[in-house]
């Protein structure tokens, strides 16, 4: 007897589940288990009595385990047995009877397209990026105008800085050109004087020597003297007008060249603030961000409605069913297309049909199997009559009638 019990004690079984064994299979391996316990029942014959409270015990848990599942299965079996009657009610219902449940469900499997049209759409934005840009979205609002605005300056800026840039290079260029002038000036001064006073010398010891009459070529040379000496006038006036308007137009530029720096530091500076408070690059990165902000938001407000619509078509349904006294109306929201093809709801029945007839064989074979143990705690209380009150004191404990 007690290679019996253990053989039958069995893991706990979810209630929902079945056993992949079929009842004549289980019976079938049962009635092995009681062959092999008849050859050595010679065995348990001679056991000793203190074994038999131990043993009841365990056939009394293995009891309590299969009314366990026999109440689940029952439990199962008339919320099948309900459902199969609910459809017996629907198909006892007329077109015209159905006709909004029919409309409703049409809705509903129409929303859920949608719904799953949405959800796989693939987002600019991530939930992250979506989050963070919505806690500034008011701000947003009015700073992406201002920020585009300040980015136009900042160009505007950095063209003003090019062209001062190159018109201070072109006023550096033409002071050097002047002060060249004026050195190239100064040279020139002194070898026109050297020339000068050498020709003259030339001419005065020629004449001296010859005694001829040179008077042509001292005007000539005190002509050309002459008009040296108005040239370095000229030129030397003009290098240092040139010079000194150089020097006012360079030091105009620098000074609007230093005010204008300081407008784009500050002008740069107040974009990168905006570029890291919303972790952007440009205006151009933020004003994306936002598009595919306000885009996922009406699709969310949208997948919002769309939700709100499928509540209120499913408790059409509901409303409807429990009108023509459909037990269980609310499961059936879950599969509206039941009610569109009957090739559908006859799956459904199909499905039901099967459902229950694995409850009717499993709870067939639990009370068969709890026969069996009850047969056998009585053939020990019959062996060892002297433990017939401890096992049904025992019994009476495990709440277990024997």
């Amino acid at each position: 007897m007690r290679r019996f019990f253990k053989r039958r004690k069995k893991k706990e079984m979810p209630a929902i589940e079945f056993d992949p064994v079929s009842v004549d299979e289980a019976l079938a391996q049962y009635a092995k288990t009681r062959r092999e316990a008849e050859k050595v029942k010679n065995v348990q014959d001679g056991m000793a009595e203190e074994d038999v409270l131990k043993q009841t015990e365990e056939g009394l848990c293995q009891i309590i385990e299969i009314e366990r599942q026999l109440e689940d299965a029952k439990r199962e079996y008339e919320a099948v047995t309900l459902y199969l009657s609910d459809i017996q009610k629907i198909d006892a219902m007329t077109m015209e009877q159905k006709e909004g449940i029919i409309d409703a469900s049409r809705k509903i499997i129409q929303l859920n397209m949608e719904r799953n049209r949405y959800k796989k759409t693939e987002k600019g934005i991530s939930e992250a990026q979506y989050a963070y840009i919505e806690r500034f979205a008011r701000e947003i609002q009015k700073e992406l105008p201002m920020m585009k605005e300040q980015e136009a300056y900042q160009e505007l800026i950095k063209s003003d800085l090019r062209q001062l840039e190159g018109e201070k290079g072109a006023l550096i260029y033409e002071k050097e050109a002047a002060l060249d002038k004026k050195d190239f000036l100064k040279k020139f001064s002194m070898v026109s004087c050297g020339i000068v006073l050498v020709v003259f010398m030339i001419l005065f010891l020629v004449m001296e020597q010859t005694r001829a009459n040179l008077t042509v070529p001292f005007f000539i040379t005190g002509v050309m003297a002459a008009a040296a000496v108005l040239y370095i006038l000229i030129e030397s006036r003009n290098s240092t007008y040139q010079l000194k308007l150089s020097e006012i137009k360079l030091n105009r530029a620098i000074a609007l060249l230093n005010k204008i720096k300081v407008k784009y530091v500050n002008c740069t500076s107040s974009l990168d603030y905006v570029y890291e408070k919303y972790r952007v690059n440009s205006y151009q990165e933020l004003q994306f961000l936002w598009t595919e902000y306000v885009k996922a938001k009406d699709e969310a407000k949208l997948y919002q409605q769309n939700t709100e619509m499928v509540t209120f078509y499913q408790q059409v349904i509901v409303e409807e069913l429990m009108n023509y006294g459909v037990e269980d109306a609310a499961i059936w929201i879950h599969q509206p297309d039941a009610f569109l093809d009957e090739k559908e709801m006859v799956e459904v029945r199909h499905r039901l049909n099967v459902r229950r007839q694995k409850l009717r064989e499993r709870i067939d074979y639990n009370n068969r199997q709890r026969a069996v143990i009850l047969s056998e705690i009585e053939s020990l209380k019959k062996k060892f009559p002297s433990k017939a009150p401890s096992i049904h004191a025992l019994a009476s404990n495990y709440r277990v009638l024997i």
